[in-house]
């Protein structure tokens, strides 16, 4: 029978291929490695291993049985923490990521509604704000439960649409593109342009529409956030695609609407598919799904 010992030895070398290397990973001796492994493989009849110009390689066997032996120890990792979860009194604590652009209005809005039960009262939430491919990393580790980002349809990552936020073309006050009454991408081909950085849903956004266009945007600056981007605009450096943040206001900005493509995303509330929520984040998930949002994203 083969045990689990056996499949995190197996996994271990299979991520090394070096037995000294993985024998230390796992605090453990070399032939201890070596006689387990020899053990899995007398019990699954094939070699997972061999080597090849001194070197440990995987077999084709070893290959077709590791993404098995991997999803294997996930599925007890996630088992021993649902069971360590329900031994524990309730948490009243949700690890929530979100992207800048719903932090203005949307989200303290939502998570004012939902703490205004008086169920809700004592829960607390410890957040995460980052670019999208960064609350993917938080959501697929642990880190965080919930995240609301821009829609995600990618493995392992269950995706609901919430609302769907307008972007706008930021330019400099008194910039000529304001005397436009229809702007298109057409009209901004040439324009320095201020944009978001790889990794952000924005990016990803801006990306899409100019290469739907056959075009290519001319980037002067990445900036890491709406309100940077926009500072830049405020200094006359180029233009931006960006959500109506609040800040705008602050600045000598003009904010513009693009018509030729409309410029509309989606808002959506994301988690890990397959891992079991604590209660209170599957309760907030619920009051989100569940909630008329029309009056919490007019700023948005």
């Amino acid at each position: 029978m083969v045990t689990l010992q056996q499949l995190n030895y197996f996994c271990t070398l299979a991520k090394f291929l070096h037995y000294t290397k993985a024998a230390e990973a796992l605090h453990i001796t070399q032939p201890t490695l070596s006689y387990a492994i020899s053990e899995l493989q007398r019990e699954l009849g094939v070699p997972l291993f061999e080597k090849r110009d001194n070197r440990t390689v995987l077999t084709h066997f070893g290959e077709a049985f590791l993404p098995h032996a991997s999803r294997s120890l996930e599925a007890i990792e996630e088992g021993q923490r649902v069971v360590a979860n329900m031994s524990l009194p309730e948490s009243t604590t949700i690890n929530l990521g979100y992207i800048y652009s719903v932090s203005f209005d949307f989200l303290p809005r939502i998570v004012n509604s939902f703490q205004h039960k008086k169920e809700n009262a004592s829960v607390i939430f410890r957040f995460f704000q980052g670019t999208k491919n960064q609350i993917l990393e938080k959501l697929n580790s642990g880190d965080i439960e919930l995240a609301f980002s821009s829609d995600y349809s990618g493995n392992a990552i269950r995706s609901t649409p919430l609302f769907t936020q307008e972007l706008f073309l930021v330019v400099p006050t008194g910039h000529s593109l304001t005397l436009l009454k229809d702007i298109s991408l057409e009209d901004i081909r040439n324009e320095p342009f201020i944009i978001a950085p790889h990794g952000s849903g924005l990016r990803v956004f801006v990306d899409d529409i100019f290469r739907a266009a056959g075009m290519v945007p001319n980037i002067v600056f990445e900036a890491e956030e709406c309100n940077a981007m926009a500072a830049f605009v405020n200094s006359r450096q180029g233009v931006a695609i960006m959500p109506r943040i609040p800040l705008l206001d602050t600045y000598n900005v003009s904010v513009l609407k693009i018509t030729s493509p409309p410029l509309v995303r989606d808002i959506s509330l994301l988690w890990k598919e397959g891992r079991t929520l604590p209660s209170i984040a599957q309760r907030f998930r619920d009051f989100v799904t569940g909630s008329d949002l029309s009056g919490y994203c007019a700023a948005s």
